[in-house]
């Protein structure tokens, strides 16, 4: 399972936010550690989600 993936089954676990697959990547890199700054406003979007968890 990649991080993407892992993000935004993260996302709809904890949240119940259901993203498509592009949205989770801000998330991701911020769940890598690859987002600078104490606190950063991450963007995500489900308008084309056609989720079903893996």
């Amino acid at each position: 399972m990649t991080g993407l993936v892992r993000a935004r089954d993260r996302l709809w676990e904890e949240c119940r936010i259901a993203v498509e697959a592009a949205a989770a990547v801000p998330f991701a890199a911020w769940l890598a550690g690859r987002v600078p700054g104490d606190l950063p406003c991450l963007i995500v979007c489900g308008a084309n989600a056609d989720w079903a968890p893996e």
